[in-house]
């Protein structure tokens, strides 16, 4: 790490005594910086993630290629070498910043830290740093679950950006209460189905679990190469030689900090099933689970569910079982009743447009997929369409509705030209002039909210000084309805 504060970074004045924010790369993180690193996420209570330590990331570096390497940012609060806060991103461009792990298939993200309750000030510091590098765009999928994911959205938005949060996707978990008492009671169905199965096949075939990992005396890889071996005559695709290096190289980094854990389950000698797992602190995340599909009729997958639980309880019991994001399947279905959903969450620079482009583009991207990205709105933010045809322009639908309390603060909308261009998007016209001849005369536009939440087009003042609403662009479609907005 020699000289990467001098680079890329600054001391702080006013913050963390004697903390220092800086971007690093790889390449800057020595061995004791990455010692320090993986010592965080052990101490975040349930919120514990192998997905935060540097084990993960070395892993990761180990398969992808020189240049995706080369694009990883990591802005970090650092008390002398050792660190308080990290957020590692891949930058896609100089201004564009995201949490996405090309080849990983890594869904879930969050800020490195090592308290479970996060502090507001180092995660402050971490998006000063993001906004000093003069990224416009930051774009992270966090877990809705985790009080960083609010907090982070707070200091972002103190640091300049706009922040658009959406739920997207979700976890799979299982919060234990009461030990594995109350763990065997909540999950009493899969013990029985477990157990009736092995007793069927015990008068047949002697049915064991092994374990490999810390203070077994049996290297995980030893375990992992029964794993891959069940992997080709699994249910699954061809596991890749890449993917291999890949979790080998994360087993046995986390085996060295007491993490990984492999139990392959054997009927009569011959594995059936091997399930990979990753314990730290007080989590147990599920990495892998795969069985002989030749083996399919005993069910051997269902019944090397429960014995490994009961192994993961044996030493202290975790607060939290963890089936990680992603498509589900019946182990995480059965297992995982737990869904909180994971935030995607967009931070632009703040302008007037910046905070508004994220879920609009979302939302063109979805009605266009053969949109191509064209430089708009003073950056690359918006899409470029084909406007929509009479037959696909939706219906205009007449509102009757009696005046209410004020509940949003108003104010009038400038119309300079990256405005209009993006009112222009927003409509679907061919163009802003195109947009502009359909107004009426005395006609106003007028912005709604803080955010803001919407823009309005309102006619000019009629009966009763009533004016008619007659355009409106939601920025934020979870949040405001049509009617509420009138």
């Amino acid at each position: 790490m020699t000289g990467s504060i001098g680079l890329f970074g600054n001391a702080n004045r006013g913050g963390i005594m004697g903390s220092a924010t800086t971007v690093l790369r790889v390449a800057d993180i020595d061995g004791s910086l990455a010692q320090a690193w993986d010592e965080l996420p052990a101490g975040r209570g349930i919120q514990a993630d192998h997905y935060d330590s540097y084990a993960w990331l070395a892993a990761w570096c180990s398969i992808a290629d020189a240049a995706t390497v080369a694009s990883v940012r990591i802005p970090a609060v650092l008390d002398g070498d050792r660190p308080l806060a990290l957020l590692p991103l891949v930058a896609r461009s100089r201004r564009r910043w995201a949490s996405s792990w090309q080849g990983a298939s890594r869904l879930r993200h969050r800020p490195v830290l090592g308290t479970e309750q996060p502090e507001q000030e180092p995660l402050g510091l971490l998006a000063d740093e993001v906004a000093r590098t003069g990224v416009r765009e930051l774009t992270l999928r966090l877990p809705a679950r985790d009080q960083a994911t609010a907090a982070m959205a707070t200091a972002l938005r103190q640091a300049g950006f706009h922040v658009h949060q959406r739920q997207w996707s979700g976890e799979y978990l299982a919060l234990v209460e009461g030990g594995w008492a109350g763990f065997s009671q909540r999950f009493a169905g899969c013990q029985r189905s477990a157990r009736k199965l092995a007793r069927r096949l015990r008068p047949l075939w002697e049915v064991t679990l092994d374990e490999y990992g810390p203070g077994t005396g049996v290297p995980v890889a030893d375990g992992y190469a029964i794993y891959t071996d069940l992997y080709s005559r699994s249910w699954k695709p061809p596991l890749s030689d890449r993917w291999e290096r890949y979790e080998l190289e994360l087993l046995r980094r986390t085996e060295a900090l007491g993490w990984a854990r492999v139990y392959v389950l054997r009927v009569a000698g011959v594995p059936a099933a091997a399930q990979l797992w990753c314990r730290l602190g007080d989590v147990a995340i599920s990495i892998g689970t795969v069985y002989d599909r030749r083996m399919a009729a005993i069910s051997p997958g269902t019944m090397s569910e429960w014995p490994v639980q009961e192994r993961l309880f044996a030493s202290s019991p975790p607060r939290l079982i963890d089936y990680l994001p992603g498509a589900a399947n019946q182990l995480k279905e059965r297992l995982g009743p737990d869904r909180p959903p994971l935030v995607r969450l967009e931070a632009a620079r703040r302008t007037l447009v910046a905070g508004t482009a994220f879920p609009l583009r979302r939302e063109f991207r979805a009605l266009h997929p053969a949109a191509t990205p064209a430089r708009t709105l003073g950056r690359r933010v918006a899409t470029r369409l084909r406007p929509p045809t009479r037959r696909e322009r939706p219906r205009v639908r007449r509102l009757e509705i009696q005046p209410g309390p004020p509940t949003l603060p108003v104010a009038t909308l400038e119309l300079d030209t990256p405005v209009r261009r993006f009112l222009a998007v927003a409509g679907g016209h061919a163009s802003p002039e195109a947009m502009a001849r359909r107004w009426a005369k005395g006609d106003s536009w007028w912005r709604v909210g803080d955010g803001p939440e919407a823009f309005v087009r309102l006619g000019a003042g009629g009966r009763a000084g009533r004016r008619p609403l007659r355009e409106a662009v939601l920025l934020d479609t979870g949040a405001l309805t049509v009617e509420a907005l009138v």
